[in-house]
């Protein structure tokens, strides 16, 4: 993974939206890719009660299936 560049030795430079935004659009599929399964890892690592689906709704309630009339 790429690492942001600080152009001033400052972090100040990289909390702006649009400076974020520069950064990520600069890395490849492959980059970007491998930015969010690291973020997805943290997130496991540290709220591993988040994966748990416990209140996940009924796909069978909100699933609707539409036929297209046969012509």
């Amino acid at each position: 993974m790429r690492t942001p560049r600080v152009l001033t030795g400052r972090y100040e430079e990289l909390e702006t939206m649009e400076r974020k935004i520069d950064w990520f659009r600069g890395l490849s599929v492959e980059e970007r890719l491998a930015t969010l399964d690291d973020y997805l890892e943290f997130v496991r690592q540290v709220r591993p009660e988040l994966l748990r689906c416990d209140r996940a709704p009924d796909p069978s309630r909100s699933v609707r299936v539409v036929s297209l009339p046969q012509r």
